[in-house]
């Protein structure tokens, strides 16, 4: 298949830290494109409670509270939502391995569902285009994150950096870098989730 005719499902996903035995989802943004078409009207945006988390203590959230997620729902049910919604569609994340693991892992235990959806980094991809890319058009700081990319491709960065407003900026880089990915020859989705496999992609 085409990239241009495949569907994909742009995510963020906010954690209260890195630790996979301690830590949790706490939200969940994504919102769906159609090809290279961001589809405003299909988005995904909730809050939910994290188990065992005091999340004043975790540095990584700021401003967020437990009191203010108790009222939230539980992780599983809005797990399940946001699976029906991502179906089988490709999952396109910003250096997503770490939200990956815990999506997976937590959509296993508290719902007994394995998430088998084909997932590209766009970190990966811009990264790919940046080693072939012969007219310059990239750039090679240390460490290229969300809102540096987003900036190098011209994409506006939200002050709310919530998980809504960062899927909505992947979606948009992921946007651009597609006109590029067929400029340098990748044209199928089997071609795309290589260049894009958040392990580490082609060389």
């Amino acid at each position: 298949m085409a990239i241009t005719h495949a569907n994909y499902v742009a995510i963020d996903i906010k954690l209260t830290g890195l630790d996979e035995e301690r830590d949790s989802i706490y939200s969940i943004g994504a919102i769906l494109m159609s090809g290279g078409r961001i589809e405003l009207g299909e988005t995904f945006y909730r809050l939910l409670k994290p188990e065992n988390v005091a999340l004043e203590h975790s540095a990584s959230v700021p401003g967020v509270t437990s009191a203010r997620l108790v009222p939230e729902p539980d992780v599983a049910p809005v797990l399940s939502e946001f699976l029906t919604l991502a179906d089988s569609d490709i999952l396109v994340g910003h250096l997503v391995a770490t939200d990956l693991a815990f999506l997976k892992n937590e959509a296993r235990r508290l719902i007994g569902t394995e998430v088998r959806n084909p997932v590209i980094d766009t970190y990966q991809i811009y990264h790919w285009l940046m080693r072939h890319e012969a007219s310059g058009t990239f750039y090679t700081p240390e460490n290229v994150k969300l809102y540096e990319i987003a900036s190098q491709l011209g994409v506006a960065v939200s002050s709310n950096h919530d998980s809504m407003d960062d899927a909505f900026i992947t979606a948009q880089i992921f946007q651009r870098l597609m006109p590029m990915l067929t400029k340098a020859g990748v044209r199928t989705v089997g071609d795309l989730l290589r260049i894009g496999d958040p392990s580490g992609g082609l060389s």
